[in-house]
């Protein structure tokens, strides 16, 4: 597997793949997100869009899955690379990626990664520290 970041030049031709793949993950963002929403920051370079690639798959390099990162600037003058969304199949094999990622980070001068995800998530990511917990309740 390859993990993929997706050109400017390219976002357009490969949204749709990355909205089928990323579909799952926005629904369960309860709202706070939509995929046209996500496409519109992704297509102004506010955030970055990612594939996980098999080469050797049924066909030759395809997309099993999609992720959308962005880069925040801290108070302090660091910056953080946020994990925001990932969808698709084969899920174990991104988690052997984080490597790649990481040094992406490090190459846009990020102190930090931090990520949104599922509590189930945590098993797959021993050596990432779970610093808090977001609880929502939701008001009707």
């Amino acid at each position: 597997m390859h993990l993929v970041q997706i050109p400017p030049e390219a976002i357009e031709k490969l949204w749709p793949l990355a909205a089928k793949l990323l579909d799952k993950a926005i629904s369960l963002s309860n709202g706070y997100t939509t995929l046209a929403r996500e496409h519109e920051a992704v297509a102004a370079q506010q955030k970055q869009l990612w594939f996980v690639v098999n080469p050797e798959g049924r066909v030759r390099n395809e997309a099993v899955a999609a992720g959308i990162t962005c880069i925040q600037q801290n108070a302090d003058g660091s910056k953080t690379a946020n994990i925001e969304y990932f969808g698709g199949g084969d899920m174990k094999s991104w988690f052997a990626l984080k490597g790649v990622f990481e040094s992406w980070a490090r190459d846009e001068g990020c102190r930090d990664i931090r990520m949104w995800a599922r509590k189930g998530w945590a098993r797959h990511l021993p050596d990432f520290k779970i610093t808090h917990y977001i609880m929502r309740r939701e008001l009707t």
